[in-house]
């Protein structure tokens, strides 16, 4: 996941006229990821309000599997 121009797995966000909508004023929302070294394991990282990073972690196996049962065609 990136923002803009940024290359896959940046922490950087494009930024935009939106950011003075928060609650604090001209932040920028970050967004990325890493992979772990096994090459399945997954940390997202996102902008989760104003002043906050939050990290999701999952299974890339395991996401695609749920995609794959839950998804319907197009």
């Amino acid at each position: 996941m990136s923002a803009g121009s940024a290359g896959p797995g940046d922490l950087s966000a494009r930024r935009a006229n939106v950011a003075c909508l928060c609650d604090v004023g001209y932040v920028t929302l970050p967004c990325g990821y890493t992979i772990d070294a096994d090459g399945d394991g997954i940390n997202m990282y996102y902008g989760a309000a104003d002043t906050s990073v939050a990290l999701a972690t999952g299974s890339i196996k395991q996401i695609l599997n749920w995609l794959d049962r839950n998804s319907s065609p197009a």
